[in-house]
């Protein structure tokens, strides 16, 4: 699906340029989570202030710099893949 959806030129030509967030844009409207990320800005609460067992585990923010809507859908399915580590080292951990 994500090859898919990713490499299709359609999907891209309408998501590409549009819906752009700039990260002062998104940092000065307190714009959080995922579409902060998208935006550029590298900030993750599990990073900043972990929780449960996150302060153990090793793992990237992914993050975009676009800020459109193709670069969202890009850093969401990254962080799918993100999280699937997360699972997979917390369960080695367990």
């Amino acid at each position: 699906m994500e090859g898919f959806l990713l490499s299709n030129e359609v999907f891209f030509d309408r998501t590409s340029k549009i819906g752009i967030l700039p990260a002062d844009l998104a940092l000065s409207n307190d714009v959080t989570g995922p579409n902060l990320r998208a935006s550029g800005v590298e900030f993750d609460v599990r990073k900043a202030s972990p929780h449960e067992a996150y302060g153990e585990l090793d793992f990237n923010v992914v993050n975009a710099k676009e800020g459109d809507a193709y670069s969202k859908t890009l850093r969401r399915m990254r962080e799918i893949w993100e999280s699937l580590n997360i699972i997979e080292e917390a369960l080695e951990n367990a």
